[in-house]
């Protein structure tokens, strides 16, 4: 059933609402560009007079935190967009989340400089939220050992922009083959009326297309299989004229078209997180088609490999967004609202109204955990 996630995106450090469209590649952060300032002390938390359990239940308790507007971007990242920074630390909001019940929330790391933000969230709540930014098979496990309930992983598995099973199955066996703790992003943006995977931090459109993938993926294995066959077979006529050479290999999904995704990565992981690039931030609707898709393609994967969560952000901007997503896929994939909640600074969504919504449901988690 359709349940709300909760999201911390860190930026600098910082806990922010970014419109993703306007993130850069190359962006170094500079915490000294911004003026607002993180309480890392207990007694300067606690001077903001904000109880988190009581704010879980009555959102207006947050106001206070409402009330210092995001800075303007400085000279050093003049196209990046900030619709909210929060003057309080990623640890107030992972523990938002806990008093609330509210498993399965992703903590993503944009950029450099947001480690130990995101350790200060998971010890909050240790093995209550998933994490990604930087996850590679170097540091998988040790995130996991963090306090992570699951590791996202994202542009590591797309070297030059190709999609890398190797890559997958490393970050799989650094987790001792446990793919409940792992969850891949494919973060996608429209072209021509397809998505396409995107990565480092969006702006780099990749091999992957966000699909079923079960009849593109034998079309193409098909045309590997006919060009082998068809290269050993004009070899072997190569050979049999006297020629001891042979023919240059072919690199048969050179000419495939692009990698879907849904049957190829369900084997290995256990959740699909899919922000929607072209709708991040933006609070104009979610994209209802692909939302639509998704739950048809979910439905789709085998079931050994089932259940099989979904996660779909971008466009959220009221509560009747989940109730939308609830319809359009048939329960089976979950919501992130980010910047239209009040508890980042937005009008159209009340934090309190997500949280209702989520016991309405009758479920804590994706799948069922106990606090």
């Amino acid at each position: 059933m359709t349940i709300f996630r909760p999201c911390i995106d860190l930026h600098a450090g910082q806990v922010k609402q970014i419109v993703g469209s306007t993130l850069q590649a190359e962006q170094i952060p500079d915490t000294a560009s911004h003026p607002t300032s993180l309480p890392t002390t207990s007694s300067s938390i606690a001077s903001t007079n904000t109880d988190p359990s009581a704010a879980a239940k009555d959102p207006s308790s947050l106001l206070h935190a409402l009330t210092k507007p995001a800075p303007a971007a400085s000279s050093a990242e003049p196209a990046l967009k900030e619709n909210y920074v929060s003057h309080l630390p990623a640890s107030y909001y992972a523990q938002l989340y806990r008093d609330a019940e509210l498993r399965g929330g992703h903590v993503i790391k944009l950029g450099p400089g947001n480690d130990d933000a995101a350790r200060e969230a998971l010890g909050a709540w240790h093995n209550g939220l998933q994490v990604g930014g930087g996850v590679d098979e170097g540091n998988a496990r040790r995130w996991i050992e963090a306090g992570a309930e699951k590791v996202i992983i994202t542009s590591y598995l797309f070297p030059s922009a190709r999609f890398s099973l190797d890559r997958l199955k490393a970050v799989l066996a650094a987790l001792g083959g446990d793919r409940e703790k792992l969850v891949v992003d494919v973060s996608c943006k429209r072209v021509e009326g397809k998505w396409v995977v995107a990565m480092d931090k969006w702006t780099r459109l990749t091999d992957m297309e966000v699909n079923q993938g079960k009849s593109r993926f034998s079309i193409t294995m098909f045309a590997t299989f006919v060009t082998i066959i068809t290269i050993t077979n004009l070899n072997t006529a190569h050979r049999s004229r006297g020629s001891r050479s042979a023919l240059p290999a072919t690199n048969a999904f050179a000419f495939g078209p692009c990698l879907d995704s849904i049957h190829i990565l369900a084997p290995f992981c256990s959740e699909l997180l899919i922000h929607a690039a072209d709708k991040e931030g933006l609070q104009r609707g979610i994209d209802t088609e692909l939302v639509a898709c998704l739950g048809t393609w979910c439905r789709s994967v085998p079931a050994e490999y089932q259940p099989f969560a979904v996660t779909y952000a971008g466009g959220g901007r009221s509560i009747e967004d989940l109730e939308n997503v609830k319809r359009l896929s048939g329960g089976l994939v979950d919501l992130t609202i980010g910047s239209a909640l009040d508890i980042f600074g937005g009008k159209g969504v009340r934090f309190g109204d997500c949280v209702q919504w989520n016991c309405r449901q009758k479920v804590k988690t994706r799948p069922g955990d106990s606090g």
